[in-house]
């Protein structure tokens, strides 16, 4: 059985290649701790979505989804995205009973102050924002995949592992 569940879809990814240069000046060293900082398996808790022309058409959707809902409402623990230090990450869903409903494999990089995920027919920019073992991700993209990058995007991790 396969669930597909779209919300859970949109984590985030990034990496970042440093040339010489640029490795000495600031930028390039927050690019470096980020880098290092993002390393590790995060686990969503909350996120929250605005599409005003959802799939197009002259809706508005609004998704509103907290820690307690992705077991009571959608029947699924918090999807779980591992990154690691050569640039890839692996998003992993299940369902509540712990089984795998679906892996998305990606990479991960970081442009400027964006990480970039790039997933299988989609690449989405976010700001990230780091403090200790929390993870915020804003961003305004493609969210319904409706070819617009419209929709405001916000969700919240918790570190769950480190990885070297």
């Amino acid at each position: 059985m396969r669930v597909f569940f779209y919300p859970i879809l949109l984590l985030f990814c990034f990496a970042c290649t440093q040339d010489k240069e640029s490795a000495t000046s600031e930028p390039a060293n927050e690019s470096i701790s980020l880098n290092e900082d993002l390393l590790g398996t995060w686990e969503i808790v909350e996120m929250r979505v605005k599409a005003p022309s959802y799939m197009g058409s002259d809706s508005t959707f609004i998704q509103h989804i907290t820690e307690a809902d992705w077991g009571q409402v959608y029947g699924v623990k918090p999807a779980k995205t591992a990154f690691t230090k050569d640039g890839k990450f692996k998003r992993t869903l299940f369902l509540r009973t712990g089984q795998t409903t679906d892996v998305v494999n990606g990479l991960w990089k970081i442009e400027g102050d964006s990480l970039l995920t790039i997933e299988p027919n989609v690449t989405l920019s976010y700001l990230p924002t780091l403090d200790g073992e929390k993870l915020k991700l804003v961003g305004t993209i493609d969210y319904d995949r409706d070819g617009v990058s419209d929709d405001e995007y916000e969700a919240n991790y918790r570190l769950v592992a480190r990885t070297q």
